[in-house]
């Protein structure tokens, strides 16, 4: 995505002798806005109490099975060696599962919290372009080289690909 951002941007500054009175960047700081959002911390906190109660029980299981483990090797050495064995088993099974469990719940949350910084982003995207277009910018920029706009007169797309071919 930078790369794309970079190409981008070399290409219209090659070409800034051209259009440099009418071209103009705008800069936009979205770890500031993102870090001082109230929209940000408020479905973060949904998040946290949407998955607190889920949490709470997988590191709960985590300790059972942790207590159990330490219970049966204190156990080990009075118990029969199929006696041992199908322990050792029944532990091994339960601990996958945990991890399994525990790995579908990340999956849940990373999923949840993508989908909430996507539509965060793409409406500060959104916002980047109205005011871009209320102010006759070119292109707009995040600080970090991230293209959040660019004036679709700038857009070398079609002839581009028409001279690949």
């Amino acid at each position: 995505m930078k790369f794309k951002s970079y190409c981008v941007l070399s290409v219209l500054c090659s070409c800034m002798s051209v259009w440099a009175s009418d071209f103009s960047v705008g800069v936009v700081d979205t770890k500031s806005i993102l870090k001082q959002s109230s929209r940000l911390k408020e479905a973060s906190s949904q998040l946290k109490s949407q998955f607190s109660a889920r949490n709470e029980a997988l590191l709960a299981e985590r300790k059972t099975l942790m207590n159990d483990v330490k219970r049966s090797h204190q156990e080990a050495p009075v118990l029969s060696a199929q006696k041992k064995a199908a322990l050792e088993s029944s532990l091994l099974k339960r601990e996958q599962t945990l991890r399994q469990k525990q790995l579908a719940f990340s999956q849940q949350v990373m999923k949840a919290q993508q989908a909430v910084m996507g539509s965060v982003y793409s409406d500060l995207k959104g916002i980047a372009a109205k005011l871009a277009k209320a102010k006759h910018l070119s292109l707009v920029l995040d600080q970090n080289g991230e293209v959040l706009y660019v004036n679709p007169t700038y857009n070398l797309t079609q002839s581009v690909q028409q001279q690949f071919k």
